[in-house]
């Protein structure tokens, strides 16, 4: 049995997926994403830089009552980090959309390709903790930038009765840490319950090198890194899938 760790509506999507290829899941979400209020700038921005479709929703929800009569889903192309993050921008009415190749020195790039450096500012769209400072790090580089915090991902304080039962007895044959704060909130919780030794029946998939570091801190039986940092291959790392099978069990968009 395989446990998602992802926040929803992400979790409940991914169980379906792999339901339909036949691999039995658990879902323990260890990030609420909680929306905050933000207001857009007045003036819009030269481009929008997505990290994750958390951001995405969250700009959409401020967007319906934006103040400034601009739509940034409409008037400022979408540099997203990945293909999901790209996917969920298009579902979204944004346009155009970017796509870098799924990590942040990808999306620094993508960037530097598209926008110009005295053209207007670049907004990140991202939560009250980030991994990379993008801002910071277009500014070191010529730009006009900075973050416009739209969620926070509030850390889960408890194991849900269901998965600390299976890590008892053992039915947990896996886990999917999608970040190194995913790892590092996994981590605590088992420390906290006294299940951290369970995780030597376990593996450890990890979406990111910064993830497989943070769950080193656990006795996994083993620890195994995506070859590049998108759920595609992460989810093809697990056993009895296949990137065919994984293909035909993607919802239609």
């Amino acid at each position: 049995m395989l446990l998602i760790t992802r926040p929803q509506p992400e979790a409940d999507a991914l169980q379906q997926r792999l339901h339909a290829i036949n691999i039995a899941c658990l879902v323990q979400p260890l990030l609420d994403i909680r929306f905050l209020d933000a207001e857009l700038p007045a003036t819009p921005p030269q481009a929008l830089l997505a990290t994750s479709a958390n951001g995405v929703r969250a700009l959409v929800r401020v967007t319906h009552g934006a103040r400034h009569g601009h739509d940034p889903r409409r008037i400022a192309p979408l540099l997203a980090i990945g293909a999901a993050t790209a996917r969920q921008a298009r579902q979204a009415g944004f346009a155009p959309v970017w796509s870098a190749n799924g990590d942040a020195e990808s999306l620094l790039a993508l960037a530097e390709r598209h926008c110009r450096k005295q053209a207007g500012e670049l907004l990140h769209l991202c939560g009250r903790h980030v991994a990379v400072d993008i801002a910071g790090q277009l500014r070191q580089r010529g730009f006009s930038a900075r973050r416009l915090v739209l969620y926070e991902a509030v850390a889960a304080t408890s194991l849900d009765a269901a998965v600390a039962d299976a890590l008892r007895h053992e039915r947990i044959d896996g886990v999917l840490l999608y970040s190194r704060r995913t790892a590092q909130v996994w981590e605590a919780l088992l420390h906290a319950a006294g299940l951290q030794e369970h995780c030597r029946a376990m593996t450890a998939y990890c979406l990111a090198p910064s993830a497989a570091e943070a769950a080193d801190a656990l006795p996994f039986r083993r620890i195994v890194s995506a070859p590049r940092p998108d759920e595609e291959a992460l989810l093809a790392l697990l056993p009895g899938a296949s990137e065919a099978r994984l293909a035909h069990s993607r919802p239609k968009e």
